[in-house]
């Protein structure tokens, strides 16, 4: 409730100085978005991309500016291999230890 307060307390007293509400670019660590701007406007939309080995959660990887800050929250998170990848590697690890006497 005291959360909810004081972003009603902000947005007022930003509308009362006429400032207008934007968000700052957004943070996300192993992951880039574009467009690149200095401030980004109430409602605008970035698409964003994660680095090898990371992707988005299963919201997508569309970021939207609100008042509350980017929603959903761009984040890139660590790949986890199936069972099925992990028996993969284990067989072919063991199929070239064969191959070489080990």
């Amino acid at each position: 409730m005291l959360f909810l307060v004081q972003v009603i307390l902000t947005l007022w007293v930003s509308c009362a100085r006429g400032q207008e509400l934007t968000c700052d670019p957004p943070i996300i660590p192993n992951g880039d978005f574009a467009p690149k701007m200095n401030q980004y406007e109430l409602d605008y939309v970035i698409t964003y991309q994660c680095g090898n080995g990371f992707y988005p959660p299963l919201m997508g990887n569309k970021t939207e500016c609100t008042l509350f800050g980017w929603l959903p929250l761009p984040r890139c998170v660590r790949k986890s291999h199936s069972c099925l990848d992990l028996l993969l590697r284990y067989e072919i690890t063991s199929l070239k230890h064969q191959e070489m006497g080990l």
